[in-house]
């Protein structure tokens, strides 16, 4: 705590006493110390602390647990004190170990499908004398399939899924070109050209198709229950590409129409507001945003209806518009900082990834709130469904 800005650190004298009270609330856990400090003193005082807050690099070296990386023979690769930098420099060589599992564990390793008698979720294996539990998905290899390992569920069960999409669209090729040739791609392309290829916003829409089709829970991981799958859901997949380019098109208009009108002249007393609109726009569309929206795609039409009815109050309503903005990027920041932490091998934990569209909707309730939100959604809701999710609720 003594880390902490001077503005910051007034409130919390004297800080033993405070560091004494944090100690008797808070309960082990598996997130940042700083994270629960953060949150205890929020909770206490009101005071939103940022992580770059923390001074971590004061700390004496000797109050940092120091960590040793070992390979699958039990020789040390490395060690330090920072824990996210040993995972940067040994997350890729972890990975290719596991795949090198793999590739040992089939001398045949190269498929055309799904093994006829099933591919198990995973396998035990020992290294180092450590018991450890791969996870195996099917997953792309040029024009054939591997089996693979990873050390994280979530991370397996995508690559999974991917590579479901991907035998699912190499089986129905003709599906395929039919999504890529209706008459809505190429609408929805001269809409996105300000933002990637029809070709990107093409092979975006096909396997969004297919993933919410066919690569639905539980994956099929055996030849039969592909077969299954297929045949069941065939029929299903050109309606749906139909229905996700009327969402899309209304919400590429949208988009459109913020993008010109933060483009016209820069009133500077709304700087702000118009830096916040182009984040949002940016991470709301993007090469690969009709996947990665998933379910949410439809409510694109109303977030882009929203950020142009902020856009018309906001110069009448500055004040309040600032006092908005900042409650909600305080839980963007808080998101972002969590993202960082629990992050594995680009999978976003699913429970974070909801959240991201949580903070969509508070936008809508707080900028624009006649249009109405998925669900009731308030900053004290969020408040309640964040502490649910780091396990203080």
């Amino acid at each position: 705590m003594k880390s902490l800005p001077k503005a910051i650190r007034r409130q919390v004298v004297p800080i033993p006493d405070w560091v004494d009270a944090a100690l008797e609330t808070m309960v082990p856990d598996d997130v940042p110390l700083t994270e629960a400090l953060g949150e205890f003193l929020r909770r206490r005082t009101g005071v939103r602390v940022h992580p770059d807050d923390w001074r971590l690099d004061q700390l004496e070296p000797h109050l940092v647990m120091n960590l040793r990386v070992v390979d699958h023979a039990g020789q040390t690769l490395g060690q330090g004190r920072d824990a996210r930098e040993l995972e940067r420099r040994f997350e890729a060589a972890a990975g290719e170990g596991a795949r090198a599992l793999a590739r040992e564990a089939s001398a045949a390793d190269d498929l055309e499908t799904l093994p006829a008698e099933g591919l198990p979720e995973s396998r035990v294996t020992t290294q180092a004398g450590i018991r450890s539990r791969p996870f195996r998905p099917l997953v792309p290899s040029g024009e054939a399939f591997r089996v693979e390992l990873f050390d994280h569920p979530d991370k397996a069960r995508e690559a999974h899924r991917d590579g479901v999409v991907a035998l699912a669209m190499r089986e129905l090729p003709q599906v395929v070109r039919e999504i890529e040739r209706l008459a809505g791609v190429e609408t929805c392309a001269l809409l996105f050209a300000k933002v990637g290829s029809r070709r990107q916003l093409a092979d975006d829409l096909v396997r969004a198709v297919f993933a919410s089709t066919l690569a639905v829970d539980p994956l099929p991981r055996a030849s039969e229950e592909l077969a299954a799958r297929l045949a069941e859901g065939r029929a299903a997949l050109v309606p749906e590409a139909r229905r996700l380019l009327g969402i899309l098109e209304e919400a590429l208009k949208g988009h459109l129409a913020v993008t010109k009108a933060l483009k016209g002249n820069l009133n500077l007393a709304l700087a702000l507001v118009y830096s916040d609109l182009k984040s949002q726009m940016a991470r709301l569309v993007h090469p690969g945003f009709i996947g990665e929206a998933g379910e949410w795609l439809e409510a694109y039409p109303r977030y882009m209806e929203a950020a142009l009815i902020r856009l018309e109050k906001a110069p009448r309503e500055r004040n309040r518009d600032q006092m908005h903005m900042q409650e909600v990027q305080s839980f963007e920041a808080r998101l972002e900082a969590r993202l960082a932490s629990e992050r594995r091998g680009g999978v976003v934990p699913p429970e974070l990834a909801e959240f991201r569209w949580w903070i969509e909707e508070l936008r809508v309730s707080l900028f624009a709130q006649q249009l109405g939100t998925t669900f009731p959604v308030s900053a004290k809701r969020l408040e309640k469904r964040w502490a649910e999710i780091t396990g203080r609720g």
